[in-house]
């Protein structure tokens, strides 16, 4: 079983509604081998902070039995 990441830029209902097709007009990279716990561990190295579970965590907005949309908050935007 192969675990697609995709990282895209877009608004929440855009995020919301995203079905990982390549033909969607969304600006979008696809990163190998990363999830979430990578890029909320990221978040904290960008920020100088230690690695908190509450404070790093990315917002689920939205899922289903195959897939997770997970959003980056605007100050790990502007950190990156």
């Amino acid at each position: 079983m192969r675990l697609q990441k995709d990282l895209f830029v877009g608004s929440i209902d855009d995020a919301r509604n995203y079905d990982g097709e390549a033909t969607t007009a969304l600006e979008r990279d696809q990163p190998g081998g990363l999830t979430n716990l990578e890029f909320e561990t990221l978040w904290a190295i960008v920020a100088n902070e230690a690695w908190d579970v509450k404070r790093h965590a990315l917002e689920e907005v939205a899922s289903t039995e195959e897939s997770w949309t997970f959003r980056f908050p605007d100050s790990y935007v502007t950190a990156l």
